[in-house]
């Protein structure tokens, strides 16, 4: 289905994320392999490479944006300098950003493919992944973290951050409104 048809599903079967999404630019582009979560200004912007796009079914596109939401929610973007190993780092912000997500393709990391536990956090998945040389599909493109987001200043992070953090507690607050719920991982 097409990206804006994907949104308003999105909309449907996960009110939070998708009136998260709406706040977030979208934009296709060829020149990334998957997908990936880019700056752009003092937000993040949503990439998508739509060959890749048309090759997934409608719930895993779906589950595609959900993974790239769920990196913004989780601020993954801001712990590239924080990890030595940046392969589990990706594999371990994958695998729980994954850990939230019902409908994955049977390739894309879950905790459950290193007998974890889901949910248990990034700092968590990198520390008890073992990945002894064997490939994984991260799904995403997290190159650009450490081209766009690491090499910004403080207070440009700083600014990303409080952007982000002001569209979950806005998004919050609709969801509020309309007597919806707030997932739990991100309930204050």
């Amino acid at each position: 289905m097409n990206l804006e048809k994907c949104c308003k599903k999105l909309l449907i079967e996960h009110p939070f994320y998708g009136i998260f999404l709406l706040g977030l630019s979208k934009v296709l582009d060829t020149s990334i392999e998957t997908a990936c979560v880019q700056k752009k200004g003092i937000n993040c912007e949503l990439a998508i490479n739509p060959h890749y796009w048309n090759t997934l079914t409608d719930e895993l596109q779906v589950s595609l944006l959900l993974h790239e939401i769920y990196h913004i929610v989780f601020q993954h973007m801001f712990l590239w300098d924080s990890f030595d190993d940046k392969e589990l780092l990706n594999i371990a912000a994958d695998a729980e950003v994954n850990s939230y997500i019902d409908d994955l393709a049977p390739d894309w990391v879950h905790p459950s493919k290193f007998n974890l536990q889901v949910k248990q956090g990034t700092k968590f998945y990198y520390e008890n992944i073992k990945i002894n040389g064997e490939g994984f599909n991260t799904v995403d493109d997290h190159s650009h973290w450490k081209n766009d987001f690491q090499n910004c200043s403080d207070a440009e992070k700083q600014l990303i951050q409080n952007q982000i953090n002001s569209q979950i507690k806005s998004t919050a607050e609709q969801i509020r409104k309309t007597h919806g719920t707030i997932p739990g991982e991100l309930s204050v």
